[in-house]
C-alpha cells in the first residue's frame, strides 16, 4: 500500500485534520531504513495515542452521567423535604406534638443532605472538568504524533528530490511549513496540559470540602 495512502487512512480513521497539502507519495519510494523505521514508529504512536484518547471518551461519558445522578438525587431530597413540610404542617394544626418533632428532625436531615449532595454535585462537576480537559489533552497529543508524521514525510521527500533534482529545484517539498505546524501542535500541547492541570486544582478544593463535611456516596 502506498504511503499516502496510508496516511489518508490514518486520518480518516483516528478523525484528526492534518491541515497539511499532502505529500507527493512517489517521493517517497526511496526512503533508506532508517527512515522506514522512523516512520514505522510513528504509526505506531498515532495508534497509542488513538487508543489513549478513545478511553478518555469513555471516562467523559461516565462523568457526565455522575452529574444527572447527582441532579437526581438533589431532587429527590427536594421532593423529600416538600412532603415532611406538609406533614409538618399536618401536625402542627392536629396537635400532634411528638410527630411534629419528628418531622421537623426530618427536614433538618433534609437540608443536611442537600448540603451534601450540593458538594457532591460540585465535586462530579469538577471530575467532569478535569476528565474533559484530559481528553483534550490526548487530542493533542495525537495532533502531535499526526503532525509529525507529515513533518518527518516532507523532510524525506525534501531530500529525494535534492538528490534527484539539486536544490535549486523550484518545486522543492517546504519542510519548514510542515515544520512550523508541527511545532504548533506542540504549543497547543503544552497549552491544553496547563488548561488540565488547572481543572486538577479545581478538582482537589472540591474534593477536599467533600471529605471534610463526610459526604458518603449513595448505594
Amino acid at each position: 500500500m502506498k504511503i499516502f495512502v496510508i496516511l489518508l487512512f490514518f486520518l480518516m480513521f483516528f478523525g484528526c485534520a492534518s491541515f497539511q497539502e499532502p505529500v507527493d507519495d512517489s517521493l517517497l519510494n526511496e526512503m533508506t531504513q532508517p527512515e522506514k523505521g522512523k516512520i514505522s514508529a510513528i504509526k505506531n504512536s498515532i495508534i497509542a495515542k488513538k487508543n489513549d484518547k478513545d478511553a478518555f471518551e469513555k471516562v467523559v461519558e461516565i462523568s457526565e452521567q455522575a452529574i444527572l445522578v447527582s441532579n437526581s438525587r438533589l431532587s429527590l431530597i427536594s421532593a423529600q423535604k416538600d412532603y415532611y413540610l406538609k406533614r409538618e404542617k399536618l401536625y402542627l394544626l392536629s396537635g400532634d406534638s411528638e410527630k411534629l418533632q419528628e418531622m421537623r428532625r426530618m427536614i433538618k436531615v433534609s437540608d443536611e443532605q442537600t448540603i451534601k449532595e450540593s458538594a457532591n454535585k460540585d465535586y462530579c462537576i469538577k471530575k467532569r472538568d478535569a476528565d474533559l480537559a484530559a481528553f483534550k489533552v490526548k487530542e493533542a497529543e495525537l495532533s502531535v504524533v499526526v503532525s509529525q508524521f507529515d513533518f518527518e514525510k516532507a523532510k524525506i521527500a525534501r531530500e529525494f528530490q535534492i538528490r534527484r533534482y539539486g536544490e535549486k529545484y523550484n518545486k522543492l517539498v517546504d519542510a519548514k511549513k510542515y515544520g512550523d505546524y508541527y511545532n504548533s501542535m506542540q504549543d497547543n500541547l503544552n497549552n491544553r496540559k496547563q488548561e488540565h492541570q488547572k481543572t486538577l486544582d479545581s478538582l482537589k478544593v472540591a474534593s477536599d470540602k467533600l471529605k471534610a463535611i463526610g459526604y458518603e456516596e449513595q448505594k
